[in-house]
Formats: C-alpha cells, sequence, structure tokens
C-alpha cells in the first residue's frame, strides 16, 4: 500500500489536533472579520455563513495532510522494523555476522573514512 492509500483509508478516523483547531479558528475570525471590513453592507449572518465555508475548507486540508503525515510516519516505522528484523534473522540463520552497537564514537572503533585503520 502506498503512503496515499493509507492515508484516504484513516482519514475518516482522525480529527485536527489541538494546534489546527485552534489555527483554524483563527482562520475562520480572520475571514469573518475581513468580510465585514471590507464589504460593510454585508449581514453577519452572512458573513458567518461564508466564514466558516471557508473554515471548513481549510479544516479538511489540515486532515488531509495529518493524514498523510500519519501514514508517512508509519509507513517509515515499518519499514525500518522490516529492514531490522531481516537482520536479526540472518545473525540467527548464521548468514551474516554479528552486529553490535558498541555506542563508541567512530573514531574509536577502527573505521574513519571508509577505511579500516
Amino acid at each position: 500500500m502506498s503512503m496515499k492509500e493509507i492515508a484516504k483509508m484513516i482519514r475518516p478516523t482522525i480529527g485536527l489536533n489541538q494546534r489546527q483547531a485552534a489555527a483554524n479558528l483563527n482562520y475562520q475570525n480572520k475571514v469573518k472579520e475581513n468580510l465585514l471590513k471590507n464589504h460593510p453592507r454585508m449581514s453577519q449572518a452572512k458573513a458567518e455563513e461564508k466564514a466558516q465555508a471557508a473554515a471548513l475548507k481549510y479544516a479538511s486540508k489540515q486532515q488531509r495532510q495529518r493524514a498523510e503525515m500519519i501514514a508517512h510516519t508509519e509507513l517509515s516505522f515499518a519499514y525500518n522494523r522490516g529492514a531490522h528484523e531481516s537482520v536479526r534473522q540472518a545473525m540467527s540463520n548464521g548468514l551474516m555476522g554479528r552486529c553490535e552497537k558498541s555506542g563508541r564514537p567512530l573514531e574509536q572503533t577502527g573505521f574513519a573514512a571508509g577505511v579500516w585503520i
């Protein structure tokens, strides 16, 4: 599955986070304020209706971006987990030498600039 397909699947199940909701509310208030300022004969109710429609469109875009971010994160995690598991299995089956994390800086491991010292 691609990231876009996963994002489409999870999109109905997620909402906006707190920061996105606050940004959307600010956007709606600014749109309403600008409409009333630039169109003095527009009624308060009509300005509110148009601002709400604009905010809904913005919320949809925010939700789509959030779904894509979650899908990207989950695919990256799955890819890295699969790579780790394949190395672990190769080591346990004797197809690959043992790999260890030393925690030491690169200079202390005897490997510097691609050349063993």
